[in-house]
């Protein structure tokens, strides 16, 4: 499986690729669908629909659902998501998964906190292309139970 850049497929009179009205667009078929799909193909023969449903596989006597779950299994979705499904980052999350995080409505978030800290990644360069200085506080009730406050961002080294 590979990402194309659909001009990469059609070479134009120079030889080189054609940019329609200067856009990037992407073709991606996931060998598993992450949606349900339909595809129109027009060419000088006519058109054609392709259409394919959530969890199908791209080409099934290729590679049916049962190989594809094993190679995830083996691989893991981190590998799998960026080869099979050419989506570098897998939905969900990779190693942090989304389910992971809750959401809370200001007011709603416990009134005292057990521990209060903050990551900091620091621009280090001053130089024109650094870049910015990014500082999230989180605040922890329990063990299980941290809160994301709030992230500072915007400045950097430069002078």
């Amino acid at each position: 499986m590979h990402h194309y850049y659909y001009a990469a497929l059609a070479p134009g009179r120079s030889g080189g690729a054609r940019i329609a009205a200067g856009r990037l667009e992407s073709l991606q078929f996931p060998a598993i669908a992450i949606e349900d799909e339909v595809h129109v193909i027009k060419t000088l023969h006519g058109t054609r629909t392709v259409r394919r449903k959530l969890g199908e596989a791209l080409h099934p006597e290729r590679e049916s659902l049962e190989v594809l779950r094993s190679i995830r299994s083996i691989q893991g979705e981190y590998n799998f998501s960026g080869q099979y499904q050419q989506e570098p980052a897998p939905l969900g999350g990779g190693m942090v998964k989304l389910a992971w995080f809750k959401t809370y409505k200001v007011g709603d978030e416990p009134a005292k906190f057990d521990l209060i800290f903050q990551s900091w990644d620091t621009a280090v360069k001053a130089t024109e292309l650094s870049d910015y200085s990014v500082c999230t506080t989180w605040e922890r009730k329990t063990r299980t139970s941290i809160y994301y406050m709030f992230s500072a961002v915007g400045w950097s080294t430069r002078n």
